[in-house]
């Protein structure tokens, strides 16, 4: 008798899933740079201002200095990456000026708590912290202090150690300079014989090279603190707020906002990168050539990370494919520097070739791209099919196993299922990335009763259906 149930055509449409399950990050959190640092007592910050104005006195008597006090100085930022970075971002703000005069009571420019003081001490600068790995980017001079505005060297000092890790670092090494409405900006912390040639009394312009960020005198860790003083050597906070009671208007060309959420670096790395106590050099691992089978360690490093601001995270490989995504953010109020790392494994048979490594975060793109080899035991291309192709099973019918053939021309997803004269789903016989080539793979129905039986093989734009039989 001729069997007159309904065959179904079934249509599916593969969602994407994500290989691995990236769920919560295996590495990183907050990075907390070591904030507190007597940069100056007050004994020595007085002696620096008296020794400033004389030499100011000596230059104006000179003709080499002479002052337009209606010409209000705007400053430029004094940081820049070296030729030798080409990362996306380099540094994070630890503190600004602490105008609450209060000792233990913090009151930033905007009226926030980003600033510190001591039992004795208000803070009196802006401090700027290199970030990623401040003690590698110190040693090889790899971000640089710049003039913030035209001006002329009035002090420098230079040869003092460039490690400290404490408040007993001895004297800093440092350039001040005097601007042309009278104002004084003093450019602390320095790298040890990284200052610029030129002497006291020879001018600078904006954005000349000054020297490289060190941990140079009271420091604990490499930051370069910019303090401001108008020309009553009175302490100038350039940061217009709310919070701030020296300046009623921001003495930046272009005022950074105060929480300035980017990502500095994308990386990725043979391992997790390792933070050794101060003044240790960090140990980087960073690698951009892997193979089939290799552990890959993806790392991604913030400035000023926010609550609920979503990254999105993916993988791509050469052929655009994603093959990895997923997303994450943070519960905590905000983050000054933090970092994030996941793992993965590289499948076997991965495209040879630039992948891609991108996060998106606050609606911008940042991306790395890493080299994948060609592994050498793989049957060449000129030996696979160009075609996707499925075959018949065999034998058929069968009991209690049966077996198909398939290729694929490139690397690419591979889903397989079993369904039943109904269009139910049985069974998920493959879903899994395969390189290119040629695949056996064999059915077992010795749990499925008599019937027939419907396989749905799809790959690429490849999508066929075969009819099996089973009888017992």
């Amino acid at each position: 008798m001729k069997n007159n149930l309904p065959i179904f055509i079934i249509i599916l449409f593969i969602s994407f899933k994500a290989y691995p399950q990236f769920l919560k990050p295996e590495f990183g959190g907050e990075y907390i740079p070591n904030k507190e640092c007597y940069c100056l007592t007050e004994e020595e910050r007085l002696k620096i201002l008296n020794e400033n104005d004389k030499v100011i006195q000596k230059l104006i008597s000179e003709g080499k200095l002479t002052f337009q006090k209606t010409q209000v100085v705007k400053f430029q930022w004094p940081l820049r990456m070296a030729d030798n970075l080409n990362d996306y971002g380099y540094y994070g703000i630890s503190n600004f000026v602490d105008h609450n005069p209060v000792y233990q009571q913090i009151q930033d420019y905007n009226n926030g708590t980003r600033s510190y003081d001591l039992v004795n001490y208000n803070h009196m600068g802006t401090d700027i912290f290199t970030w990623p790995f401040g003690w590698y980017k110190m040693d090889n001079s790899q971000v640089e202090i710049v003039a913030a505005a035209d001006g002329i060297i009035i002090a420098k000092f230079d040869g003092n150690d460039d490690r400290s890790c404490g408040l007993n670092g001895g004297q800093w090494n440092a350039v001040y300079l005097s601007h042309s409405d009278g104002s004084k900006s003093w450019y602390g912390h320095m790298k040890k014989n990284s200052l610029t040639t030129k002497n006291i009394g020879e001018t600078v312009t904006a954005g000349e090279y000054l020297g490289v960020v060190g941990s140079s005198g009271n420091s604990t860790g490499p930051h370069l603190h910019f303090e401001v003083y108008d020309s009553q050597n009175n302490l100038i906070d350039p940061w217009v707020g709310p919070g701030n009671p020296t300046t009623g208007s921001s003495w930046w060309e272009e005022q950074k906002s105060y929480f300035d959420p980017k990502i500095n670096k994308v990386a990725t790395h043979s391992n997790w990168p390792e933070f050794p106590p101060c003044p240790q050099q960090e140990i980087l691992n960073l690698k951009n050539n892997f193979s089939s089978g290799d552990t890959i360690f993806f790392v991604t490093y913030y400035q000023d990370q926010l609550k609920g601001m979503n990254s999105s995270y993916a993988v791509v490989n050469p052929e655009n494919i994603t093959i990895a995504q997923w997303n994450h953010s943070i519960n905590d109020s905000f983050y000054v520097a933090s970092y994030w790392g996941w793992s993965m494994i590289i499948p076997q048979g991965a495209s040879a070739g630039n992948w891609k490594f991108s996060v998106v975060f606050n609606g911008l793109e940042y991306s790395h791209t890493f080299q994948v080899n060609m592994p050498t035991n793989v049957e060449h291309s000129d030996n696979l099919t160009e075609e996707y192709y499925l075959s018949n099973n065999y034998p058929n019918p069968f009991n209690p196993s049966t077996k198909i053939n398939y290729r694929i021309p490139k690397y690419d997803l591979v889903t397989i299922k079993l369904y039943n004269i109904l269009g139910n789903e049985i069974k998920i016989l493959e879903n899994d990335y395969k390189a290119a080539g040629k695949y056996e793979l064999e059915i077992d129905g010795s749990n499925l009763n008599s019937g027939v039986y419907f396989l749905n093989f799809n790959s690429g734009s490849f999508n066929k259906t075969a009819k099996l039989i089973l009888i017992k």
